[in-house]
């Protein structure tokens, strides 16, 4: 399955690297999103381009909801995409502002999968998204998060985060994908 894209995109590496998951041939059997269905519910926070949502709602999720801390780039980037690639209006929602404030516009556990990446480079930031997490999933969720295992010159990293989420108790993380290249990158799956 191909994504259309504008000639402008701005692309996350690690967007790259949960869209490789997405696609690949054993995604039915794999279990970890083997369950998108027409039920499911799927959000996608720091969503940039938003292409790993967008793949999610041309697999046949019920409603996506795709999160940018930035309006400019849901307006032109995220909505375009979606627009490109024939996701029908009806079946997502956009929003924009910081995780605190996106409690505020869902409803309590209302997703099955949540989807995000490169988010965990600012070690301040962990425990608005962690909340946004909980918040968001349902009880028998699963997250994702793509990123690269260490962030230069930030703070943030896959070891010091995985530390702060089990700190919290709410969920049990385990290493989902290893990605070795130049930039080592990894998938985390959270579930409670």
């Amino acid at each position: 399955m191909s994504l259309k894209l504008p000639d402008i995109e701005l692309v996350w590496a690690s967007d790259d690297t949960i869209k490789r998951r997405l696609t690949e041939e054993d995604f039915n059997k794999d279990g970890i999103l083997r369950d998108i269905t027409h039920s499911d519910r799927i959000t996608h926070l720091g969503c940039g381009a938003g292409l790993p949502g967008i793949l999610c709602a041309l697999r046949g999720a019920a409603h996506i909801t795709l999160h940018d801390y930035n309006e400019y780039v849901i307006r032109c980037f995220t909505e375009e995409n979606l627009c490109l690639n024939g996701v029908d209006k009806s079946k997502y929602c956009l929003r924009s502002g910081p995780w605190s404030e996106f409690q505020s516009a869902i409803q309590p556990q209302c997703y099955d999968v949540v989807v995000t990446s490169e988010t965990i480079y600012n070690t301040e930031d962990y425990e608005n998204l962690h909340d946004a997490f909980d918040y968001a999933l349902s009880p028998t969720g699963v997250i994702w998060v793509a990123a690269k295992v260490f962030y230069f010159g930030v703070g943030g990293n896959v070891p010091t985060f995985v530390e702060f989420v089990e700190s919290k108790g709410v969920f049990k993380v385990s290493t989902k994908e290893s990605i070795s290249s130049d930039i080592p990158r990894v998938i985390l799956e959270l579930k409670r």
